[in-house]
């Protein structure tokens, strides 16, 4: 994730005719005047694992 958010342009999903998600994570970064609260990387592997646990991906390594 880590190299996702210093490399958005490479790690950016198609978002269809529209755009990106990087292009959207932009315009709300510039209305917001930053990305801090919007992107957060201070998560456990273990609070990670709970997520996933609860949402039903059991069994994906991490």
């Amino acid at each position: 994730m880590a190299q996702a958010v210093a490399d958005p342009e490479n790690y950016a999903t198609s978002f269809g005719y529209s755009g990106t998600y990087y292009d959207y994570v932009c315009k709300i970064s510039e209305e917001r005047g930053g990305l801090k609260g919007l992107i957060n990387l201070d998560i456990t592997k273990d609070e990670i694992a709970d997520i996933l646990e609860k949402s039903g991906f059991n069994g994906i390594p991490i």
